[in-house]
């Protein structure tokens, strides 16, 4: 069952899709997906923004045609994207500008100030939601596509840091699904092979992964970036407008394609020719049309076409991967007569909205020989991993399964380094320092000549289309002044889990004078003859690195036995320079108080709007009740027409209102409820409440009277003082009982009644006082007359028990006489 528990969710997974997300929580027993507050499983990715107003989610999608340019969509594929790569490969329905640092940025109006937004922001705003629908939430692992930069994947951090959340990490995609895979579909001890297919709203994604043991390892993950079901949908919208020759503006065609996307849906069920009608779709037009399973198809086939070769350099991919994972565990392992594992498919498990597509379906089982399955939720798969990654990180979790993920480099990435002190240094390039496919996490070691410090390191990536893309820049310098020619620099570059590319520890190899005083001024460090400093280096991977402990062994122990020179390693500082994609701390800082005071003016608006319809909700429940005459008995003369005058008033100033765009403080809602209550409807609502209950008050209050009438006369003996105040309460209250009756039954229902319910309630609590005081004393003597009764029939019965022995005594006087007793004097027999 779906959880909308209010509760505190501490193990947390967000999938954020460009239409949808879904959150993931992890509890005793399983994984959960939080409701929403409006009871769905999905919130849309979507962030309206108005000049008083923020929406998110649900309420903002339904805003889209309302306020389209001011409605964000997409947003995970705009982070960490500069403003002229997102503009020339994504549709974008609403206006984005420049930064002036090159970012995808939009403007928008509030409180009558302009404000400007990155994607950064608008992404972080939707974490707020999640967060808030997930119960606030802290730690949490969050997803992102495959194909994510690594720019975007640090942007992707930055939102979740500005939205008060600590991401333990980014998964990515395929990824998150294998791991949900692995605990409900790989038996613990059991090894498969299976493949990962997510056509999803903009992009398409393929994965292999291999299940060994404890062990995942994705074996190849291939990605078209920008091409998924809203594709499709496109599609659909562009023949109709071709072949019908429409011209539509932009909400005209957004309605055509969300009714294409129904259309779409409906033919992956129906091989027939279904219809497609849009009412009013332009100048007051309907539109009508009709599409089969087989018409669409041949629209896609080029989609198609692309989705089928994503397939194919998966399998290949991973059939290349396999043979040398093979191979390496072969000549670990040394020959043994085990046959090698066979590279086979065992399952095609098909996730993301698009993948029901029938023509997607059979290009799986073209691909792959193997049917597609559909075992694993297609919407929910990603948000149930993220949740088990979130899981086996926390500390605050236990999971009875222990998992080694081995994740797949989506890029190549290159390092360049120079020696920025030198006027006409020489820019060196490590190619590839990470190769596309590469595990993860990974780190690699670059081994320099160096001649002066700082040296600036510059990491990029090649993407598919060998397009070169700078990541940053880390400038490695000593803490202290160093004397240096041809000194050996060590520096390690870290490829993480999160696909995150950094240099993390840098050292460089000098003389120890402490150990060499005598022969310092004969050293030097050696270097290859005829080669410039730094013009070669070394990479080193940390599997290979018990073979390069022994090449920098063998190194130092040859230059302290040619050279007698000891030699020691200093940690160098690593600053980054920049880094793309990333916040700095400042500016995050800001950003996160930005987010808070946001979220602040949300509270607000929330309280103006309820305090505004609930004023609303008072005017229209009141004015039916009024008009309807149910309450006429309850109203005073003249108070009907001037209620519904002032319920009127009130009516059309809240309408006119609205249409000026300008809602009022939540304090003068306030004040007009409260003036209206108190001037009319509290006085009706206390006579009607008094009118319906005060006949169950006069009943209670009858029958403690007629109780003490019998108390009165009954025969036991009682406290004088108890039964005279009995009396005198019994009779002063049936005289006020009778009084009570015929003063409500001559007071007018419309005019507050003489006496209340409360008056009563007071009578009836002294009459009940006056009752119990004499039932406790009656209850009392009764308790005490049982126990004397009790005591004389002991007595009795004793006397009675004694009498009887003395009767027996006398008439057998030698049983009481031991001496007489024979049976006493003879020996006893213990063997008997």
């Amino acid at each position: 069952m779906p959880s909308s528990a209010p509760v505190q969710a501490s193990i947390c997974g967000f999938d954020v899709g460009s239409e949808n997300c879904y959150i993931g929580i992890a509890i005793q027993g399983g994984i959960e997906i939080i409701l929403n507050e409006y009871s769905q499983r999905s919130t849309p990715t979507y962030v309206s923004l108005s000049d008083k107003q923020r929406e998110l989610g649900v309420s903002a999608k339904q805003k889209q045609l309302t306020n389209l340019n001011n409605t964000f969509h997409a947003l995970n594929r705009l982070v960490g994207r500069q403003y002229n790569e997102v503009v020339g490969s994504e549709n974008i329905p609403f206006p984005v500008e420049q930064s002036a640092t090159g970012e995808l940025c939009v403007k928008v109006v509030i409180n009558d100030e302009e404000v400007t937004f990155t994607a950064t922001q608008l992404l972080a705003m939707m974490f707020t939601k999640l967060r808030q629908v997930a119960g606030q939430p802290v730690d949490c692992v969050i997803n992102c596509g495959n194909w994510f930069t690594d720019s975007q994947r640090r942007a992707l951090r930055d939102a979740a840091f500005i939205a008060g959340l600590n991401p333990l990490r980014v998964l990515n995609d395929m990824t998150a699904v294998g791991i949900y895979y692995s605990f409900y579909r790989v038996g613990k001890d059991s090894n498969a092979i299976a493949a990962f297919v997510d056509v999803g709203d903009s992009q398409t994604q393929c994965a292999v992964i291999y299940f060994e043991k404890s062990l995942m390892q994705v074996l190849a993950a291939e990605y078209i970036p920008n091409l998924g079901g809203k594709h499709f949908d496109e599609l659909l919208a562009d023949h109709f407008i071709k072949e019908h020759n429409l011209h539509l503006n932009k909400r005209a065609r957004l309605r055509l394609v969300a009714e294409c996307e129904k259309l779409k849906k409906q033919m992956s069920a129906n091989s027939n020719s279904l219809p497609i009608n849009v009412e009013c779709l332009y100048d007051e037009r309907d539109f009508s049309a009709r599409m089969d399973r087989t018409t669409f198809e041949q629209l896609a086939s080029d989609h198609f076409a692309a989705i089928e070769s994503c397939f194919r350099r998966t399998l290949e991919n991973a059939s290349h991967r396999f043979a040398e994972i093979q191979e390496e565990k072969s000549k670990k392992e040394g020959a043994k007569d085990n046959q090698p594992m066979e590279f086979q498919i065992t399952a095609v498990e098909v996730v993301g909205g698009a993948s029901r597509i029938p023509a997607i379906k059979r290009i799986v089982k073209e691909v792959f020989q193997v049917e597609a399955s559909t075992t694993l939720n297609a919407d929910e798969a990603v948000g149930r991993g993220c949740a088990l990654q979130c899981a086996i990180l926390s500390p605050s979790f236990r999971v009875a399964r222990e998992l080694q993920i081995i994740d797949y480099a989506p890029y190549q990435i290159n390092c360049k380094y120079w020696h920025e002190s030198e006027s006409d240094a020489k820019t060196h390039t490590v190619a590839p320092l990470f190769a596309r496919g590469s595990p993860m996490p990974l780190t690699r070691q670059i081994s320099v000549h160096c001649k002066s410090l700082p040296v600036v390191f510059e990491l990029e990536y090649i993407n598919s289309v060998n397009h070169t893309a700078s990541i940053g820049q880390f400038t490695v310098n000593s803490r202290e002044p160093l004397v240096l020619d041809g000194n050996k620099l060590k520096v390690k570059v870290r490829l993480d889990s999160d696909g995150l590319v950094s240099v993390t520890s840098a050292s460089i190899l000098v003389v120890d004078k402490t150990k060499n005083q005598d022969k310092i001024a004969d050293q030097n460090i050696p270097q290859e003859q005829g080669q410039a400093s730094g013009d070669t280096n070394e990479m080193d991977t940390n599997q290979s690195s018990a073979d390069n402990q022994k090449q920098d062994n063998s190194e130092e122990a040859k230059d302290k036995g040619d050279n007698q020179v000891k030699l020691k390693a200093i940690d160098l500082l690593i600053q980054p320079s920049w880094i793309r994609g990333k916040l700095p701390d400042a500016d995050l800082t800001s950003q996160i108080e930005q987010e808070a005071n946001l979220v602040l003016n949300d509270k607000r608006w929330k309280e103006l709007i309820d305090a505004r319809n609930e004023l609303e909700e008072y005017v229209y429940e009141w004015r039916d009740k009024m008009e309807g005459g149910g309450y006429d008995c309850f109203t005073q003369p003249g108070d009907k027409d001037n209620f519904l005058t002032n319920l009127n008033q009130i009516q059309q100033w809240l309408y006119d209102e609205e249409d000026d765009g300008s809602p009022k403080k939540r304090s003068i809602y306030a004040e007009k409820l409260t003036h209206l209550k108190e001037q009319f409807s509290n006085a009706i609502s206390f006579r009607l409440k008094e009118c319906e209950t005060r006949q169950s008050f006069l009943e209670r209050l009858g029958k403690s009277i007629q109780m003490g009438q019998k108390l009165l006369e009954t025969q036991e003996t009682v406290d004088e003082t108890k039964m005279r105040n009995l009396s005198d309460t019994v009779k002063q209250t049936h005289e006020w009982f009778d009084v009570c009756h015929s003063t409500l039954n001559a007071a007018p229902t419309y005019s507050d009644p003489p006496i209340t319910t409360k008056d009563i309630e007071t009578k009836i609590n002294a009459m009940e006082s006056a009752n119990r005081a004499v039932m406790d004393d009656i209850q009392k003597r009764r308790a005490e007359k049982q126990r004397e009764e009790d005591k004389k029939k002991q007595e009795a019965e004793n006397k009675k028990k004694a009498a009887e022995g003395e009767k027996a005594d006398k008439a057998h006087p030698e049983a009481g006489n031991p001496t007489n007793n024979k049976s006493n004097t003879e020996p006893m027999d213990i063997d008997h």
